[in-house]
């Protein structure tokens, strides 16, 4: 673990005014619920390659009583309740309705891989030669003040 690097970030939020604190514990919940998300797409994910179905028909034919009570089906209904009540959760700390939140979320991956797919383009246009030599031409300097960390005391 990198103390140093431990007691900056500490003196950084302990710099914050109650706002920012709010807006920082605010984003830590989000990541929180978002790993949850992610884990339980992947639950999910599992159940549908083994029974070759989607959660959403799946959910759907549990409720109406189509399908097995076994543990497999009560533990993918599980997830799937849960999935949903984590989306839901999400899309309330962003003051949005659930279709919003869902919305956003497909456009900000599409703008993501748009995204990637523009930096590989560029990237391979580019060479390490040149890449070093535009390099070589910054200056060995020291920061700014306003670039340094804060030190731990």
């Amino acid at each position: 673990m990198n103390q140093k690097l431990v007691e900056s970030l500490a003196q950084v939020i302990l710099s914050l005014s109650d706002e920012e604190r709010q807006s920082l514990d605010h984003e830590l919940q989000k990541a929180s619920v978002s790993g949850q998300v992610q884990d339980l797409k992947l639950r999910l994910k599992q159940f549908e390659d083994h029974y070759q179905m989607s959660s959403e028909d799946f959910y759907q034919r549990f409720q109406a009583g189509e399908l097995e009570d076994t543990i497999d089906f009560f533990e993918w209904n599980t997830y799937y309740e849960t999935l949903s009540q984590s989306l839901q959760k999400l899309a309330d700390q962003d003051g949005v309705l659930l279709d919003q939140f869902i919305t956003l979320a497909v456009a900000e991956k599409i703008s993501a891989l748009t995204t990637e797919g523009y930096l590989k383009d560029r990237a391979s246009q580019g060479s390490r030669s040149s890449y070093e030599a535009v390099l070589a031409k910054v200056a060995d300097v020291e920061p700014e003040p306003n670039d340094l960390l804060p030190l731990a005391e």
